[in-house]
């Protein structure tokens, strides 16, 4: 689609895929991989009770691989190419940082639209690969990254 030139504003459009490919590598592995919040009315969870107002912490990097969470949890063909398990999903099952409402991230439109641009720039010219045998161990600090960095190669498109 981009041939060889930069891709520019007007190109977000028609790069679908690789907004997918991001947005399945924040679901997997998103930067606030915990996410504070108040319950507003006292509930039941797996059989414990949370009283009303209490604090609680909700971890998308815990629930979002779990198949009792979201039906086919691997896999980008399964639910981002063929929304239609996202669509018929409750909108709270999966909690990247796109989500809507009041909790919205204020900065997501242009972090995903950065995203894509630098990524489509970045695959015209180059095909990053993973260092064999080296293992990616998120590091649970105020965001998820690499504990060890990731030991990658980059090699001509």
């Amino acid at each position: 689609m981009l041939g060889d030139r930069q891709p520019a504003f007007d190109d977000l459009a028609q790069l679908k895929y690789t907004k997918r490919v991001i947005q399945e590598a924040m679901r997997l592995y998103p930067p606030a991989w915990m996410i504070p919040h108040f319950v507003e009315n006292e509930a039941l969870v797996g059989g414990h009770r949370i009283p009303a107002r209490s604090p609680i912490l909700l971890s998308p990097f815990v629930s979002q691989p779990r198949p009792d969470v979201l039906a086919q949890p691997a896999g980008i063909r399964s639910r981002t190419l063929h929304s239609r398990a996202l669509r018929r999903a409750p909108a709270l099952r999966v909690l990247p940082v796109w989500r809507r409402g009041g909790h919205q991230c204020i900065g997501n439109h242009f972090a995903m639209m950065e995203c894509q641009l630098i990524t489509a720039m970045m695959v015209q010219r180059l095909r990053p690969s993973l260092v064999a045998g080296h293992r990616v161990v998120p590091s649970s600090s105020m965001t998820l990254k690499p504990r060890y960095g990731m030991k990658m190669t980059l090699g001509a498109a």
